[in-house]
C-alpha cells in the first residue's frame, strides 16, 4: 500500500500540513487525512483527493489557490468548496486545477 498521507521537505509556508512551518527531512504526518487517494504539489499549495470525493488543500494562499474562498494560509488541510467529483489534481505555482468526471475542468487562485 501507497502512503498518501504523509510529507516532508520544506515548510515555510507550511506545505507539509502537519500544523506547522518547520522543514522535515523524514515524513510527517498530514494533519486530518485520511482514505486519500490522490495527490498534488505545487511551489506553494499541496492537494489531496479522499475517496469521498472531498478535495483538501494546505499551505500558502494569497491568491486563493486552496479554493477555500478565503486568501489565509492554512498549515492545516481545508476543504477546497465547489468541486464536483474529480480525476485529477495538479497545482501551480499561485493557482490549482482539478479535472473532473464529466469532462470539466476547474481552476482557482491566480494565472499571473
Amino acid at each position: 500500500m501507497i502512503r498518501m498521507d504523509v510529507a516532508w521537505g520544506q515548510d515555510t509556508y507550511g506545505q507539509l500540513g502537519n500544523n506547522s512551518t518547520t522543514n522535515s527531512a523524514l515524513p510527517v504526518q498530514v494533519s486530518g487525512l485520511s482514505r486519500v487517494i490522490g495527490i498534488a504539489a505545487g511551489a506553494y499549495p499541496s492537494l489531496a483527493v479522499d475517496r469521498d470525493n472531498n478535495v483538501w488543500g494546505w499551505g500558502v494562499n494569497p491568491s486563493g489557490q486552496l479554493g477555500n474562498g478565503t486568501t489565509n494560509q492554512a498549515l492545516v488541510p481545508v476543504q477546497t468548496l465547489a468541486l464536483g467529483t474529480p480525476t485529477a489534481l495538479a497545482g501551480g505555482h499561485d493557482h490549482s486545477v482539478a479535472a473532473q468526471d464529466d469532462g470539466n475542468m476547474k481552476t482557482w487562485g491566480s494565472v499571473r
